[in-house]
């Protein structure tokens, strides 16, 4: 297993048809997982470490990775046509800059709240 913990996002590039799936399969054997919808056009999808569950929707974090599968779900079960591209697939960490505004116009200033 790998210990990515030090990373709090997964981000990647994908177009294609219907529900992707990816799942992280743990040290443990325990599997999380998180579901995007794909559209015809790529698109720059960034999920985080607490967005991927498991079968009690108990959240993980990237400590002991063993496998990621990118999986297409069949819509109804059966055997479906799909197509996918995937790139630019990367660990980011997570360090989100929150900050709220107020913009005053009289004395053209912004003021910033962390």
């Amino acid at each position: 297993p790998v210990d990515l913990s030090d990373y709090g996002k997964l981000s990647f590039e994908a177009s294609g048809t219907g529900t992707l799936e990816v799942k992280l399969l743990k040290g443990d054997g325990t599997t999380y997982t998180t579901t995007v919808n794909l559209t015809a056009e790529a698109k720059t999808f960034t999920v985080l470490d607490t967005d991927f569950k498991n079968a009690t929707n108990a959240t993980t974090d990237f400590s002991s990775l063993k496998v990621i599968n990118f999986n297409l779900l069949s819509e109804e079960g059966n055997v479906e046509a799909k197509q996918m591209s995937l790139s630019n697939v990367s660990f980011n960490k997570s360090n989100p800059l929150n900050f709220k505004f107020d913009i005053n116009t009289s004395s053209n200033s912004i003021i910033l709240y962390a």
